[in-house]
């Protein structure tokens, strides 16, 4: 008598029955700050609005997350010429200062992809499929200014 054995059998083909077209996404452009908050504007360039509003998705929860305190909050938005801003509230900080604990937060990961569920939910934000890690690190090192 031999053990009960599993094997997997192999995952069917992704078939589509539609084209589905793709949805502006709802990470915003360049506004006016609202009472109190604090502009901070990334050094580098993501190259186009879609990359930027990628990468404004991604900065603003990773910030929001590793940099700031609970009392903090931080808004993303990008320019149509591939400029990332991060509206920051909630801190005592001045700009300087702020960009600052921003830049330490980052330092350790910053050539690190995010987690898979932080991408696809940036991707879905921003409007555009989910780019591949590398191009994701590559293009937060490069707003971010680590990347020249």
């Amino acid at each position: 008598m031999e053990p009960w054995k599993m094997i997997p059998s192999p995952s069917p083909e992704p078939v589509a029955r539609y084209t589905v077209e793709p949805r502006p996404g709802i990470v915003p452009m360049f506004s006016e700050p609202v009472g109190g908050e604090m502009v901070l504007e990334m050094p580098g360039n993501a190259g186009s609005a879609a990359r930027a509003a990628y990468a404004a998705a991604l900065l603003e929860r990773i910030v929001a997350r590793m940099a700031l305190p609970v009392s903090g909050r931080c808004r993303g938005e990008y320019s149509v010429t591939g400029e990332v801003r991060l509206h920051i509230s909630g801190v005592d900080w001045t700009a300087p200062e702020t960009l600052g604990i921003i830049m330490d937060e980052l330092t350790p990961i910053i050539f690190t992809a995010p987690e898979s569920a932080l991408m696809n939910n940036a991707a879905v934000r921003a409007g555009i499929p989910v780019p591949d890690q590398r191009e994701t690190i590559e293009l937060l090192a490069g707003v971010t200014g680590f990347l020249n």
